[in-house]
């Protein structure tokens, strides 16, 4: 099958798994199926597109939140679509942006492995436990996705080519840029880059200007712009979670590790029914720690494999950058939301397809196999989810409407969580 034949089927296979739901639930399936935080990112975006300015509740300015993703999604408020339809059209641009970085992911790895091992990791990070909730429930997980595969792609088209001009680097840092506005850690990208490949950037000045320059541009603007508009550095949500960790005894550090939810951890959580390991039984936590060992056993026991994979497939850099940016996410506000867990799932997905270039056979059924689940299960598992009164968000829709429907808008309201 050609490659972009495949490219585009990998595009409708995911688009399909994660937009197609939407556009059949009703308002109470749908209420549940985005995070909590998205609906403050959805209410300043309708602040700001109806012309009340970077608020939440129409009168205090805030910047709780990353700047790429509230541009987005604010186009959408300008058309007074509704509730419900803006929340069918945001969850579409989730799924596109994720379809778009699954075959763009393809795309980029078919160039250096085999087509069955790069479909298995361009479908595999959609399908990893925990993928809906990072790329389809509201945040800017599918649209990190998607920046962090660009950025990835440009890198190994500009070192690909010696005689690369000012521009392809450019368009490098650009995307880097764009990486750092859509998710604060992203920031992390550039000095990362610099520190691991200085050697091979040294001689090119036109290269590190390319690269660096945007992001200081984008850095210093978003540090000017929160300093003048809201008074303050960083965002207000980041700096209260740093905050409040930074108080936490040493120990805290150490479950935060614990607590890393690569794929080993997600399937104790799983089955034993947890939202997070610490709390867990015994056996969670024997079971757990086992899962560790193999994988760390298994990764020195194969390291020249493994080393041979990497190098054959360029995935090196996301996987420093997403070492770089779970280490920073731990180290400052400790616990991974599902949304943060973005590049856990990239480099898993890129790892897993890498190591089978060397066995074809089994990287095609791997591939037919997860392409079925992605466009076929995922969404029926999607559509039979619990009832939908049994989930909180719903109830918490009836209360503002309620509000809405029987108060003045000037009156204050409060309410628990």
């Amino acid at each position: 099958m050609p490659d972009k034949t495949t490219a585009a089927l990998i595009w409708l296979a995911v688009l399909t798994a994660l937009g197609g739901p939407v556009l059949l639930q009703d308002e109470p399936a749908l209420l549940t199926a985005f995070h909590d935080d998205a609906f403050y990112y959805f209410q300043v975006a309708r602040n700001l597109a109806t012309g009340q300015g970077f608020t939440f509740d129409g009168i205090h300015r805030t910047n709780g939140f990353h700047p790429l993703w509230l541009l987005v999604v604010a186009p959408v408020y300008l058309f007074d679509p509704g509730d419900v339809t803006a929340l069918r059209v945001i969850a579409l641009v989730e799924a596109s942006l994720a379809a778009g970085a699954a075959a763009l992911i393809f795309r980029t790895l078919r160039g250096r492995i085999t087509a069955g091992a790069a479909a298995t990791a361009s479908l595999l990070v959609v399908a990893l436990p925990g993928a809906r909730e990072a790329f389809r429930y509201g945040m800017e997980g599918a649209l990190l996705l998607f920046l962090l595969a660009l950025v990835w792609n440009r890198w190994l088209a500009a070192t690909a080519d010696q005689g690369a001009t000012a521009a392809r680097w450019l368009g490098l840092g650009v995307a880097c840029a764009l990486a750092f506005l859509a998710r604060l850690e992203a920031g992390l990208i550039v000095p990362m880059i610099v520190l691991a490949f200085w050697r091979r950037l040294r001689p090119r000045r036109a290269a590190l200007f390319g690269i660096v320059a945007p992001v200081v541009v984008a850095g210093a603007a978003s540090l000017v712009w929160n300093r003048l508009v809201f008074g303050l550095w960083l965002p207000v949500s980041g700096m209260v979670k740093a905050y409040h960790a930074s108080r936490q005894p040493a120990f805290y550090w150490l479950s935060g590790l614990w607590e890393i939810p690569w794929p080993g951890h997600e399937l104790v959580c799983r089955l034993w029914g947890l939202p997070a390991l610490s709390h867990g039984p015994l056996p969670a936590q024997i079971l757990h720690g086992l899962l560790v060992a193999v994988l760390f056993g298994a990764v020195w026991w194969r390291r020249g494999a493994v080393s041979d994979a990497v190098k054959l497939s360029g995935i090196g850099l996301p996987l420093i950058v997403s070492a770089g940016m779970v280490a920073a996410d731990v180290r400052l506000v400790h616990f991974l939301y599902p949304w943060a867990r973005v590049p856990i799932l990239l480099s898993t997905a890129l790892v897993s397809g890498a190591l089978l270039h060397r066995l074809p056979g089994i990287a095609l059924r791997a591939a037919a196999a997860l392409g079925v689940a992605v466009a076929i299960l995922s969404p029926l598992r999607a559509l039979g989810a619990d009832d939908p009164s049994t989930h909180y968000p719903v109830y918490r829709a009836l209360a503002a409407r309620w509000i809405d429907e029987h108060l003045p808008p000037d009156h204050r309201v409060g309410s628990w969580n």
